[in-house]
C-alpha cells in the first residue's frame, strides 16, 4: 500500500484503456491475416498432418481468445478505475461546499 498521496491522470487511464483496445484489435487483425496465409498450406496436407495442424490451430485459437479477453478485462479495469477516481474526486470536492 502507498504511504503517500496517489496522483492519477484520468486522461492517462482513459488513454491506457484505448491503447489496449487498439493493440487487441491489431493483434486480432494480424492473427486473422496469418490464418488466411496458412490456410492454403493447411489445405495442401492430408490425413494425420492436417489433423495435427488443426489440433494445434485450435489450441492457438483458444489461447488467442483468452488473450483477447484478458486485454478486454484490463481495459475495462482501467476505465472503471478512472470512473471511480473521478467519483472520489467529485465527492471530495463536494465536501468543501
Amino acid at each position: 500500500m502507498a504511504d503517500g498521496p496517489i496522483k492519477v491522470s484520468f486522461a492517462g487511464l482513459a488513454q491506457g484503456a484505448a491503447d489496449i483496445d487498439g493493440s487487441s484489435k491489431r493483434i486480432e487483425t494480424s492473427l486473422g491475416d496469418l490464418r488466411r496465409q496458412l490456410q492454403a498450406l493447411r489445405n495442401s496436407w492430408d490425413g494425420e498432418a492436417q489433423r495435427a495442424y488443426d489440433q494445434k490451430q485450435n489450441q492457438w485459437d483458444t489461447a488467442a481468445h483468452d488473450l483477447k479477453q484478458v486485454l478486454a478485462d484490463i481495459a475495462m479495469a482501467l476505465r472503471i478505475a478512472g470512473e471511480d477516481y473521478q467519483d472520489g474526486e467529485r465527492q471530495n470536492a463536494g465536501r468543501f461546499l
